[in-house]
């Protein structure tokens, strides 16, 4: 201790940093120098909390905290006698709302953590069970000056109109995330796209049916779209920073087919497109022509299909349009034909292939698969890595029955090459002279 206490504040700190909030608190009864270093915001700026009895201490004496994560351990009524009291900044809160005597403590939350200069993120989870405390909760949401907000809401229908009183005050437009997760579009979601235009740079509509287009058309800074499929697609390739787009579709995707293939194949920013369609009425090789007729397909960096693409011909799989290609992640186990497609010519930038093992097998045995290792060793830069894998119960390979395989999983990297600058933290050699 006598070693450690002779360091200089910045290598304490640098010590002290490697210790959870718990130990943080311990180490303050030591000794005075402890007792102040301990609290020092470097210490807390990154820390983030779900437990009742830390998230009680930390707002009692800590300075700052990353998140709050409420727990049902502690109730809305009980946090907030403790924010009341805290001078903690708090930049992200998460939480539930599950009852309408829960919304003015949630709103006292809101306004002291804000007014301390914190709460720039927001995560809500709420329902119908609010019933008229509902727009009081919107109000105070939307006053504040957040720069992320996740609204998760659970409710039966659509919210409420929202009342004329206190949708005319004027707020600065500051979000720069929206996630807004509702089964139908409302008042208060096209209120926050058009507030907050200047500034949305993410917005996530994954599960919201008949999107405002318009609204999305006129925001000059968004970047990343996460939506269903949408009639009118078009209206956003004019949009001068849309650099990703997630289409996310289960069903009814025919009814879209044409405004999507009109939209790839003119879009000429798209760098990163996720295509996760279930609909097996469609063919998902549509998609990824019409994206490599594009302007965007020789800058496309990052590809990820999921959906009905086993029959997928290697010519339409791998469009040579794809110059850029750096990640693909495909949803299926690949035949041998598509990892021979896999090439320095057909892909010449690509690092990182993601796909899945086959369920009949271990992973251990797949990835001695002469066309898996074959893919490796012709393509000496590339990243397998797998997205789903799980080895059958009866499995007759040795290493399976020795326990030897739990740790490989989904955090892997498999390739030709031994672990060097540059590649995943996870890098593993699988193809080694022995196996040539």
């Amino acid at each position: 201790m006598d070693t450690l206490l002779s360091l200089p504040d910045e290598a304490l700190l640098a010590v002290l940093a490697l210790l959870p909030p718990r130990e943080l608190f311990r180490c303050r009864v030591v000794c005075r120098r402890l007792r102040d270093i301990c609290l020092h915001p470097a210490l807390w700026k990154n820390v983030k909390l779900r437990k009742a009895g830390m998230i009680r201490a930390a707002l009692a004496l800590a300075p700052c905290l990353a998140s709050i994560r409420r727990p049902e351990a502690l109730s809305m009524r009980a946090l907030a006698s403790h924010v009341l009291s805290t001078a903690c900044v708090v930049e992200m809160l998460d939480s539930d709302v599950c009852a309408s005597d829960e919304v003015p403590y949630a709103i006292s939350i809101f306004l002291k953590l804000s007014a301390l200069g914190g709460l720039k993120e927001l995560s809500l989870f709420f329902g119908d069970d609010l019933q008229e405390e509902t727009p009081l909760l919107l109000k105070a949401i939307y006053n504040l000056s957040l720069q992320t907000l996740d609204i998760a809401y659970y409710g039966g229908g659509s919210l409420p109109p929202l009342p004329a009183s206190w949708c005319d005050v004027e707020v600065g437009p500051s979000l720069t995330h929206l996630d807004y997760r509702s089964r139908r579009v409302d008042p208060f979601l096209e209120l926050l796209l058009r507030t907050h235009a200047e500034t949305l740079e993410v917005v996530d509509l994954r599960r919201t049916k008949n999107i405002p287009v318009a609204l999305l058309s006129k925001m000059p800074r968004l970047r990343c779209l996460r939506c269903v499929p949408i009639n009118d697609l078009m209206q956003l390739v004019a949009v001068p920073n849309l650099q990703s787009l997630e289409l996310i579709c289960v069903r009814n995707l025919s009814a879209f087919l044409h405004d999507v293939e009109s939209f790839l194949c003119v879009v000429s920013q798209l760098r990163r497109v996720k295509l996760e369609l279930e609909d097996r009425s469609i063919p998902t090789d549509a998609f990824l022509l019409a994206l490599s007729r594009s302007p965007s397909a020789p800058i496309l960096e990052a590809l990820t299909v999921k959906g009905l693409i086993g029959s997928l011909r290697p010519v339409t799989f791998i469009p040579a349009e794809f110059l850029s290609l750096q990640c693909l992640h495909l949803g299926l186990v690949p035949s041998d034909e598509m990892l021979r497609s896999v090439s320095p010519t057909s892909l010449p930038s690509l690092t990182t292939l993601t796909v899945e093992a086959p369920r009949d097998t271990c992973l251990h045995s797949w990835l001695h698969y002469p066309a898996v290792q074959d893919v490796l060793l012709r393509n000496k830069g590339l990243h397998l890595r797998v997205s789903r894998s799980k080895a059958p119960e009866d499995c007759a390979c040795p290493w399976c029955r020795w326990g030897c395989h739990v740790p490989l999983g989904c955090d892997f990297s498999f390739s030709a090459h031994a672990r060097r600058a540059g590649c995943p933290v996870k890098c593993l050699q699988v193809v080694h002279p022995v196996t040539l």
